[in-house]
């Protein structure tokens, strides 16, 4: 074991071992190189894959591991697109998930198949992978909850023979994240009632990945409000929120135009009939310099009866 756990020196472990057949010497040597960085929530695990025969070698390179997550051995399978791809399984009562992600670069080689799938028939196909050249795993997600685990394999040896004294890389992050806190922003706000308040929730696991589609619940602390749900969308900037709460500049006029956006938005909520926002704008200037002259009776001219004045209007 070498490293001080650092980003810029991580902690590093090296295992070598090889293949020996009965009747010759080695033919393959396996060095192993697992690294780790105090306090993340995950590991890296390279492989260097050398031929040592005076022949070229075709062979499979897998990887599987039996999944548990925060206390509980089962879970469902779960797999995104990326990049990186990712193939693993989640405990589905706290959300946690933790798996494989693939790892891309100069001298590595992408998977050609995974599987997230129960625990007693991955060690089956492990066991049996060299009795032919069909695929292990078959690219299935296990989609109810069991004792789960789940694989990757590279067959590109298989194609390509790896020639004598020659090496290949393999790599792949091994990654257990319990998710973060949800970030709300803005954390509380008031405003008028029937009048819109958005709320942008941002979902991130303790690495920084986004939790997209996943359902995102909602609940008032007034009894008479029913809860929802949504389910979170990846955004371009990254992170998720929930749909409907990105807001868009569409004159755009920048923040004032969202004001104005709002606002027409309100109003269609009370039943208003409203053009675009520069004419509901107008009207809100009219109904003030009238809401001035003639206030209501027995109240003050001010710019709350003036708004008040102004959500009464009909174009």
């Amino acid at each position: 074991m070498s490293g001080s756990g650092t980003a810029a020196d991580p902690l590093k472990q090296i295992t070598q071992y090889g293949v020996h057949p009965s009747s010759t010497g080695e033919l393959v040597k396996v060095v192993q190189t697992t690294t780790y960085v105090n306090g993340s929530q995950e590991f890296r695990v390279h492989w260097d894959v050398t031929n040592e025969s005076t022949v070229a070698l075709r062979f499979k390179v897998l990887a599987a591991a039996d999944f548990f997550f925060e206390g509980d051995d089962a879970g469902v399978g779960i797999f995104t697109e990326g990049p990186p791809r990712f193939i693993g399984g989640t405990n589905v009562d706290s959300g946690s998930s933790g798996g494989f992600a693939e790892v891309l670069g100069s001298g590595l080689t992408a998977w050609t198949h995974y599987q997230a799938l129960d625990f007693p028939t991955v060690w089956g196909k492990v066991q049996g992978a060299a009795a032919d050249t069909n695929p292990v795993f078959d690219d299935s997600v296990l989609n109810e909850p069991r004792d789960n685990a789940g694989g990757v394999e590279w067959d590109d040896a298989l194609a390509t023979p790896l020639d004598p004294s020659a090496t290949r890389a393999y790599e792949i992050v091994v990654r257990s994240a319990v998710p973060s806190a949800l970030q709300l922003t803005p954390t509380n706000a008031g405003s008028r009632q029937g009048v819109a308040v958005a709320i942008s929730a941002v979902a991130l696991d303790s690495n920084g990945q986004p939790y997209a589609s996943r359902p995102c619940a909602t609940r008032s602390p007034d009894p008479t409000r029913p809860a929802g749900s949504a389910t979170l969308k990846r955004r371009r900037s990254g992170g998720d929120q929930r749909p409907g709460n990105e807001r868009r500049d569409r004159h755009g006029d920048g923040a004032r135009g969202l004001q104005q956006q709002r606002h027409a938005r309100a109003l269609r909520a009370r039943g208003d009939r409203v053009g675009d926002v520069s004419s509901t704008t107008s009207r809100r200037r009219a109904a003030s310099r009238s809401a001035e002259r003639c206030p209501a009776a027995g109240a003050p001219a001010s710019r709350s009866s003036s708004t008040s004045a102004a959500a009464r209007l009909r174009p």
